[in-house]
């Protein structure tokens, strides 16, 4: 398995690829030189907010259901 781990940093976000080392211990290897910097952008802003909006409504659903 692979993918990135993206941590929101004051510039922007930082995504970091991983890939998997050991599946059945969970074990991740992360490939910091292959690393990359998204610069923040106002579009970002409104993206992140929509996304927020979209997890707060999830959130709502589940909590009606549970």
């Amino acid at each position: 398995m692979a993918g990135y781990i993206v941590l929101e940093v004051d510039d922007g976000l930082l995504m970091i690829p991983y890939h998997t080392v050991e599946p059945d211990l969970g074990w991740e290897q992360l490939d910091l030189d292959s690393s990359r910097l998204v610069p923040r952008t106002q579009s970002w802003e409104i993206l992140i907010a929509a996304y927020q909006k979209t997890l707060d409504s999830i959130d709502d659903l589940l909590s009606a259901y549970l």
